[in-house]
């Protein structure tokens, strides 16, 4: 009797602890959110109903990000939308991470002002550079401050020592003293200032270039103690390179510059004027170029400037015989002589008046003085100025050519130069 109540007992209390395990699980249970479609749900059939039941999903409900935040967001799995629609499909229970990605900052508003320019400008030249060294080779360093544009003017200048290139080009430039001038104790000493080819590029975009002077003693002595064993001999030999030097520059000035300045400070100089005659004729070999199959040959622009000019040049009867003069000496000559220099400063000209090939600077001096026959300084240079840069440009190659590649085909144009026939016969002749 006894062991029957004990085994009831331990029934019922193994029946009440199996009844609480059980409410106990289903209290764990997780809660199964489920959007279902009102009127399909209650049109589907039970054996429906039941596979949709066992298909249903977990939905992990994640706050977005905000959109303005840069930092990456962690993939989310998205709800399947309208789950009872296609209770058939079993692509619509396995679906694929879904990644949100951040969107980009916006970019700070610029003014137009502030845009990036395409066009950069190349640093400001404080000083002129080489271009060609004493031993007339090319060098590298006008490279950087050269732009890729079209619209730019060259300007070269050419002439004996010591009549004032190096200063003429300065005050063209608007920069004074920027072309190193020969100082008093120098021009004493008769040597010379300038070495090679020095440029300097204005923020107008016009290229100078400043010379070593034509028959410089001075310049030949240096030449002569580079190369002792090749002067020693003869003082001849030293004569005939000099000369060759100076035809390679006056050749290469003709050919890469838009406008050539022949300076002198007495008039005309017949063994310049037969120099700039003979490095025409023997740079034909080195800047032709070919247009439509038709050769054809590039010619620059030659001003001629007096320096130094007395009152008495300055008269109409002074410049009539300097033009006279000029057109024999380059008769028959390809060179486009500027003749636009006018002296009548307001006055009206007359039909019959032709205007001098021959620009006239007088002495330059800071005092001030009276009026000695002619205009101020100042205000000659500043005609002079205007007159270079209006003057015509041409294309120097068969195409227009930007900064940089004027750069190159100067290079070219001295290799040619030096490695040309006519040049090699030219120099065998002279020996």
């Amino acid at each position: 009797m006894d062991s029957e109540k004990y085994r009831e007992k331990k029934f019922k209390k193994s029946y009440f602890k199996k009844q609480q395990q059980n409410k106990d699980v289903e209290m764990k249970q997780p809660t199964i959110l489920v959007r279902e479609h009102a009127a399909e749900s209650s049109e589907a059939t039970p054996q429906q109903q039941s596979t949709s039941a066992s298909n249903k999903t977990t939905t992990i409900i994640v706050k977005s990000r905000d959109v303005q935040e840069i930092r990456a967001v962690s993939p989310v799995v998205n709800q399947i939308k309208d789950v009872s629609s296609k209770p058939n499909s079993s692509s619509a229970c396995s679906t694929q991470p879904i990644y949100q990605l951040a969107a980009k900052p916006p970019l700070p508003t610029t003014t137009s002002n502030e845009a990036p320019s395409q066009l950069q400008s190349p640093p400001l030249m404080l000083s002129p550079v080489k271009l060609l060294d004493e031993c007339l080779q090319v060098c590298d360093g006008p490279l950087e401050y050269l732009m890729d544009q079209n619209d730019f003017l060259v300007v070269g200048v050419i002439g004996p020592q010591g009549c004032g290139k190096s200063f003429i080009l300065s005050e063209l430039a608007a920069s004074p003293g920027i072309f190193r001038s020969e100082a008093p104790e120098i021009r004493a000493a008769g040597a010379h200032c300038s070495v090679g080819v020095d440029m300097y590029v204005t923020p107008a975009r016009v290229i100078f270039l400043d010379t070593q002077p034509l028959f410089s003693a001075s310049l030949m002595e240096c030449m002569a103690g580079v190369n002792e064993k090749k002067f020693s001999t003869d003082a001849s030999v030293a004569e005939n390179s000099a000369e060759i030097s100076d035809l390679h520059l006056i050749a290469f000035l003709l050919s890469v510059c838009h406008v050539v300045i022949y300076v002198d400070d007495w008039f005309l100089n017949l063994d310049v004027i037969r120099y700039i005659r003979d490095a025409e004729m023997l740079k034909l070999s080195t800047s032709s170029m070919f247009i439509n199959d038709v050769v054809t040959e590039y010619f620059p622009t030659l001003v001629i400037v007096k320096n130094n000019a007395a009152a008495d040049d300055f008269k109409k009867e002074s410049r009539a015989k300097m033009e006279k003069l000029v057109q024999r000496c380059f008769q028959g000559s390809k060179l486009k002589i500027d003749s636009r220099c006018c002296y009548n400063y307001g006055k009206a000209t007359l039909p019959e008046e032709r205007q001098s090939s021959v620009f006239l600077l007088p002495f330059y001096t800071n005092k001030e003085l009276n009026f000695c026959g002619h205009v101020s300084y100042e205000n000659l240079i500043t005609s002079l100025r205007q007159q270079i840069q209006s003057t015509p440009k041409q294309n120097i190659t068969a195409l227009p050519i930007s900064e940089r590649h004027w750069y190159h085909h100067a290079c070219k144009v001295m290799e040619n130069i030096k490695k040309g026939n006519l040049f090699m016969e030219y120099s065998r002749l002279l020996t």
